[in-house]
């Protein structure tokens, strides 16, 4: 009897097995017991999160004989011929190997025939955004007026790559990540029912490793099984794996905070030796820096880290090595080295540059004196505006004088005074409206925009720069609730409706422009100088 893999054997058969899907099931339980089937279903999220599982469920459910648990029972006649096969009106397609217009043709030529046994007949498309454009365009007719008799439902990782046309004629579950801790007990249960001793170690670096994918964490569980027999350990982990354990992590760590290079060459040496994966390492070490850092911004961080007790004493012991500041840019530089060795033909040696980099105290100094020279040049640049002999002028448009107003306060019948910033010196409240949105609660769009300048256009128009769009997140800077959010809170300072728009600026756009240049260029354009800077470093 040929083997069954393990994450096949535990798959879910029925809805009150899948674990973590709460809403998503109560939705479909409710749909079949009122009778109301739609036509197509649109399952997303990231892989081994159940997306497949539950539109199996889903199929046997809406065509199981037993009308009074909306549960498939999986023992009437229907059920079992779906699950062996032998009854072909629920058909399954992946559409990574099955894109093509001819393809969609078929199903569109076949949905005119009723099933030939069941209730429905279910067509399940996996990772359906691979499809062609000119098979989304055969679909699209199909899937808007399909025979009552026919359900879809497409499951992908990658929504956004659906076309709009073909999301709008979908009912959209998205599929959260499953949490560490329900993938830890779910592998003991595993691991319990065959008879082996997991060790909780073992069960919770497995579930890390999963990163929210039960069928990942089944299948580091199966490797294990085949490498012991008895009990799994966390070195039996480590070493099917082929990741860096923690002891290894911390080493490095303190190796380069004490500028131990011959340390750090001595550990990425044996990982390389042992067969360690140097884009796995990298990124252990990314997580591990990060750990340092959610410690030392908070004291209640242990529900947020997955270590045993002794790691997390350690780690927390080097949450003073760097400053808050460091620790942040330690992690976007090895992000970057992280992108860099994936098409490298010499990992080992970027790796042991730039960590060698970073043990040098002066990388920091270095990049912070940017911030500082600029800080510098504002403040000079301010009294080079404020020495210049200006001409009063009642027009708004001058870009020296801040203007004031009456207007009359409702509550009082009172002329009181509101300043009316010009474009000139807007840059000088910018930091307060920011102030404004994170105390209004938007605390993530104020981490977004605490780097941006902004210059207000004319009366009625402020343009916010942002750079190095690629690291930001576009989309939700770009939604609407927070557009409104900042352009509320804009009218409230300027006294005027204000519209938001952005300038996205990428800082790899051009080769000779550095950050410095261009912060610079937005300080001189801003204040209306014409004058060039000389670096006398």
């Amino acid at each position: 009897m040929s083997y069954t893999a393990l994450y096949r054997e535990w798959r879910p058969h029925t809805f009150d097995d899948v674990i973590e899907q709460d809403y998503i099931i109560k939705i479909l339980k409710n749909t079949i017991s009122s009778d109301r089937i739609g036509h197509a279903y649109l399952f997303c999220g990231t892989r081994g999160t159940g997306k497949t599982t539950l539109a199996k469920i889903f199929s046997r459910a809406i065509n199981c004989e037993k009308a009074d648990d909306p549960n498939p029972c999986n023992e009437c006649e229907t059920c079992k011929g779906i699950l062996s096969g032998s009854i072909l009106d629920v058909i399954e397609i992946d559409a990574a190997s099955n894109n093509s217009v001819d393809n969609i043709r078929e199903i569109r030529d076949e949905v005119i025939y009723s099933p030939a046994k069941a209730k429905y007949k279910v067509y399940i498309i996996d990772e359906v955004h691979m499809l062609s454009t000119g098979a989304f365009n055969a679909l699209l007719k199909t899937l808007e007026e399909p025979p009552s008799h026919i359900v879809f439902i497409l499951a992908t990782t990658e929504p956004h790559k659906l076309p709009i046309t073909i999301l709008s004629r979908c009912q959209r579950y998205d599929f959260k990540r499953i949490s560490a801790k329900s993938i830890a007990e779910q592998l003991s249960k595993i691991s319990f029912s065959k008879n082996v001793t997991l060790d909780t170690d073992a069960s919770l670096l497995m579930a890390k490793l999963a990163d929210g994918a039960m069928r990942d964490g089944i299948s580091i569980l199966d490797q294990c099984m085949s490498l012991s027999e008895d009990i799994i350990t966390k070195d039996n982990v480590i070493s099917v794996v082929g990741i860096v354990d923690s002891e290894s992590l911390s080493l490095i760590v303190n190796s380069i905070y004490k500028n131990n290079i011959l340390g750090i060459l001595n550990i990425i040496d044996e990982l390389t030796s042992f067969g360690k994966s140097l884009t796995n390492f990298v990124s252990d070490l990314i997580n591990y820096f990060r750990n340092i850092l959610i410690c030392k911004l908070s004291n209640s961080s242990d529900n947020l880290l997955e270590f045993s007790n002794e790691a997390l004493e350690e780690l927390k012991k080097q949450i003073n090595f760097w400053s808050i500041e460091e620790l942040s840019l330690i992690i976007k530089n090895l992000s970057e080295l992280e992108n860099s060795i994936k098409w490298s033909i010499h990992p080992k040696t970027l790796i042991e540059v730039d960590l060698i980099k970073i043990c040098d105290k002066n990388y920091f100094n270095n990049k912070f004196n940017i911030e500082e020279k600029i800080t510098a040049l504002d403040l000079k640049l301010n009294k080079i505006k404020d020495n210049t002999i200006v001409v009063e002028s009642n027009n708004i448009n001058n870009p020296q004088k801040k203007q004031s107003e009456k207007v009359s306060d409702p509550d009082t019948n009172k002329n009181i005074k509101k300043e009316k910033y010009t474009p000139k010196n807007f840059l000088e409240i910018w930091p307060q409206i920011l102030e404004s949105i994170k105390k209004e609660g938007k605390v993530l769009l104020y981490h977004k925009l605490k780097k941006s300048n902004a210059v207000l256009k004319d009366n009625t128009n402020v343009e916010v720069i942002i750079y190095d769009s690629e690291a930001i997140n576009v989309e939700f800077l770009n939604k609407p609730e927070n557009i409104m959010k900042i352009e509320s809170i804009l009218s409230k300072h300027l006294s005027n409706d204000i519209k938001l728009k952005y300038n996205f600026r990428n800082n790899n756009s051009d080769a000779n422009d550095d950050e410095f240049t261009k912060k610079i260029d937005h300080i001189k354009n801003d204040k209306d100088l014409n004058v060039n800077i000389f670096d006398d470093n």
